[in-house]
């Protein structure tokens, strides 16, 4: 039996897209109780909620706050020279328009949401500065920020402590 082919259009995609695919699904399977999402998939997240998608509870690990500070951090581990990330910006401004860098800034995005969130961030996490969560934590009226240490960026998905500390405030 012939295998069916794939054609591969379009393998990139971004947080604009990811927020509708998100809004696409929610509203199939609606209601959602819950919604997790780690790094950009926050951003993603919060952009989703913030266009109104309802959920009664959310958890972030590793939260992107200001994409502007990602791409900085992005050029920097990958060792991309300062006109590559200049041409970078340029190119976000030129698809997205100027304001994407206020338009994706979570803690403007949550200021205005009145869902219970627990946020964890690693102190040392060196994808996405602390602060970041920080930011969103006090811009999001009854947000929880807990404080890792030694978990970094990826690790802070696998330990048990803050995998318990998210189910028990999910299920509270």
């Amino acid at each position: 039996m012939p295998q069916p082919t794939v054609k591969q259009q379009d393998t990139q995609t971004n947080g604009f897209e990811i927020a509708q695919a998100i809004a696409t699904v929610v509203n199939v399977v609606a209601p959602i109780d819950c919604a997790i999402a780690h790094s950009l998939g926050a951003a993603s997240m919060t952009l989703a909620l913030s266009e109104g998608i309802t959920c009664r509870k959310v958890v972030f690990l590793a939260a992107v706050c200001w994409l502007s500070n990602s791409l900085t951090k992005f050029a920097k581990l990958n060792r991309l020279s300062p006109e590559i990330e200049v041409k970078l910006r340029f190119l976000m401004e030129e698809k997205f328009g100027k304001e994407v860098w206020e338009r994706v800034s979570v803690d403007r995005r949550v200021a205005n949401l009145h869902i219970p969130a627990l946020l964890f961030h690693d102190t040392g996490d060196r994808e996405v500065d602390f602060e970041e969560s920080r930011a969103i934590a006090q811009a999001w009226h009854g947000a929880q920020l807990v404080a890792t240490s030694g978990l970094g960026h990826k690790r802070i998905l696998r330990n048990e402590r803050v995998i318990q500390q998210a189910v028990d405030f999910i299920n509270f």
